[in-house]
């Protein structure tokens, strides 16, 4: 079976990457998942999942 991981860049109006910007995560269950983009803007690695899934990402601030 196939297995879904991504991580995502998270970007401003400009296209430029956010860096250091606290987030949340709703996965597509409902449950909730904290980080910090690192200096490129990306999140951290979504654990596998066997199906594809709707997200959310929420910007602190």
């Amino acid at each position: 079976m196939e297995q879904f991981d991504d991580r995502f860049v998270l970007r401003n109006t400009g296209g430029q990457p956010i860096n250091c910007a606290h987030y949340a995560i709703q996965r597509g269950t409902g449950e909730l998942e904290y980080g910090v983009t690192d200096e490129q803007g990306y999140t951290h690695l979504l654990s596998s999942t066997a199906t594809q899934e709707n997200i959310n990402v929420y910007l602190a601030g």
